[in-house]
């Protein structure tokens, strides 16, 4: 018996003009995150992806500074082994559209282009490229996380 593995998809949107220390923000910020642990993995691959305008995180070293929204959406990303897909800018210089995806594997395409009509935003366009089907008697496997491995440093 063969079944069908089902992509899970949560779309986040914070809005710019929220305090980076507001509570109410920062509340939204953590139900949203907390709701997609939920199914993280469950029935198949999960992304999370939206525009979080958390410009100040460092992806690609790691790095994240310390107000607190920014660091509940890092803190998430890592404790769940997430890796940040999207690496240019897109608005401004700023990358605050992400994707964040446990198998980065799962995307066969990924580009930056222009902003679509009227948008402040760059396009992020993205393929998802996961084998849908597993055999029915088989388990999903389960995730494991290379802590020794990973490098990360502090901002103050």
């Amino acid at each position: 018996m063969v079944q069908m593995l089902l992509t899970v998809f949560f779309l986040v949107y914070r809005p710019p003009d929220s305090s980076r220390d507001y509570i109410g923000c920062s509340d939204y910020v953590s139900n949203a995150l907390s709701c997609s642990e939920c199914y993280l993995n469950s029935k198949g691959p999960t992304i999370v992806l939206g525009d979080f305008n958390c410009p100040s995180i460092d992806w690609m070293r790691f790095c994240v500074p310390s107000n607190h929204v920014s660091s509940q959406l890092y803190n998430f990303a890592v404790t769940n082994a997430f890796m940040q897909a999207v690496n240019k800018p897109t608005r401004g210089n700023n990358l605050v559209d992400l994707i964040l995806i446990y198998q980065p594997f799962g995307l066969s395409a990924l580009s930056v282009e222009p902003p679509f009509s009227s948008s402040d935003h760059n396009s992020v366009n993205f393929k998802v490229a996961f084998n849908r089907l597993y055999p029915g008697n088989s388990v999903l496997p389960k995730r494991r996380f290379l802590w020794k491995k990973a490098k990360q440093c502090a901002n103050t």
